[in-house]
């Protein structure tokens, strides 16, 4: 419902807009500010139609993965620890790539690659 009000406002500020337009054809440099694109995907507050849950995928995996999610949802410590693990996860992830672009450890032999490897781990975890 809202994001069809939003649509027939954005609709009335174009109908304004080009009516200015041609009121001003003289006018080489009118900048169109007064008109915002219409932003794709789903509004905000979406609420639309899910899978039940016996519809729901079948793989062991992603059965394993619903669980491990009600779980956390159900638990707001076990929760924060979720997202604090995956936050280091990116965190050493970001730093190896970081590193692996540098000239010195490309240039490196493997033993010296481990240990940069290694180092920087070590390095990421002792900031966090």
């Amino acid at each position: 419902m809202a994001y069809m009000t939003l649509v027939s406002v954005l609709t009335e500020q174009e109908t304004d807009s080009s009516k200015e337009m041609s009121d001003n054809d003289n006018d080489d440099e009118m900048s169109d500010t007064s008109s915002t694109p219409l932003k794709q995907g789903r509004p905000k507050g979406y609420t639309g139609k899910r899978k039940p849950a016996a519809e729901l995928s079948k793989n062991p995996h992603s059965i394993k993965r619903q669980k491990r999610m009600d779980e956390i949802r159900a638990n707001e410590i076990r929760s924060k620890i979720e997202r604090a693990k995956n936050a280091d996860r990116s965190a050493r992830g970001y730093a190896l790539e970081k590193l692996k672009k540098t000239k010195e450890y490309q240039d490196a032999s493997e033993e010296v690659k481990e240990r940069m490897e290694e180092e920087t781990r070590s390095n990421i975890m002792r900031k966090r």
